[in-house]
């Protein structure tokens, strides 16, 4: 229920944040900033009051993600990298990595290849290190 009611009031604060625009585009797809009570930062395309089309999400814990979004969720090409140095590059699709899409782990170690709800399918891994899942 929190999470509902929580997601209700971004919904809401997004959208009356673009209410000030004038013109009929401008709510439609605008570009703009908004930050977050808890520190995290979305600058990008927006329409019809959420993330849609290129942007920039910043979070609080470090991470950073500069891709596509649609819908509000991270939906296309993208690249995000993590507060500890891990990148993935690839695609995206209603917020997993789906898709083609590279995992580099802040050491060098990489697996490449398909993706599918947010894991790997069949990925080639570059190196004899042993790493966990991504």
């Amino acid at each position: 229920m929190k999470k509902i009611l929580g997601g209700i009031v971004v919904i809401l604060i997004m959208s009356s944040f673009l209410v000030g625009c004038s013109g009929s585009n401008a709510a439609d797809k605008a570009i703009r900033t908004y930050t977050w009570p808890n520190g995290d930062k979305y600058e990008g395309e927006w329409k019809d009051g959420v993330p849609n089309g290129q942007g920039t999400c910043t979070w609080s814990n470090g991470d950073i993600y500069v891709g596509e979004f649609n819908d509000g969720a991270l939906n296309g090409q993208g690249t995000y990298k993590y507060a500890n140095n891990d990148m993935y590059v690839g695609e995206y699709k209603d917020g997993l990595k789906n898709g083609q899409g590279t995992y580099r782990w802040s050491d060098g170690t990489k697996y490449e290849g398909e993706w599918a709800d947010g894991k790997p399918v069949d990925l080639i891994k570059d190196s004899s290190q042993q790493k966990g899942q991504p």
